[in-house]
């Protein structure tokens, strides 16, 4: 019997610390989506091929962008990987040529991004993990009030 509550308490921690874990990186990427709150054209100088991984390949943007008055500069990956730097060289093109814009930080400029994707998947997983956690320990209770 004590085996079991040990190992019941040892369950639910861990499925507690996962929650933890999910919801902090959730509210970090929920911080970043929100503090990106301004929106500027950039002038693109220069677009280059980065290789992240084996067979991932990216296309990095260096550019410029007026906040509050101010010019910036900054390097930044464009949102797509591609498998191979051929196809990456052919969209190095298309990407130069068409206009775009970057979103930043309007207390902090200096933070930027080329793209802002609100995080739902991390959002969702969090709820569940948190909804599970709450149900177990609440069956384990239930479970020990019962016995």
């Amino acid at each position: 019997m004590v085996k079991k509550k040990i190992f019941w308490i040892l369950f639910c921690v861990v499925i507690f610390s996962l929650t933890a874990y999910f919801t902090y990186n959730t509210g970090s990427k929920l911080y970043r989506y929100y503090t990106l709150n301004q929106r500027a054209p950039i002038e693109v100088h220069d677009v280059s091929v980065s290789q992240l991984k084996r067979d991932q390949y990216v296309l990095m943007a260096a550019f410029t962008y007026w906040a509050n008055g101010v010019e910036y500069s900054a390097e930044k990956p464009l949102a797509k990987t591609y498998p191979n730097p051929w196809i990456a060289e052919k969209e190095k093109e298309r990407a130069q040529a068409h206009p775009q814009s970057c979103f930043y930080s309007k207390k902090r400029p200096q933070i930027v991004a080329l793209s802002k994707n609100f995080p739902l998947k991390s959002l969702v997983s969090s709820a569940i993990l948190l909804g599970l956690g709450i149900y177990f320990c609440g069956l384990g209770v239930y479970v020990a009030k019962r016995q």
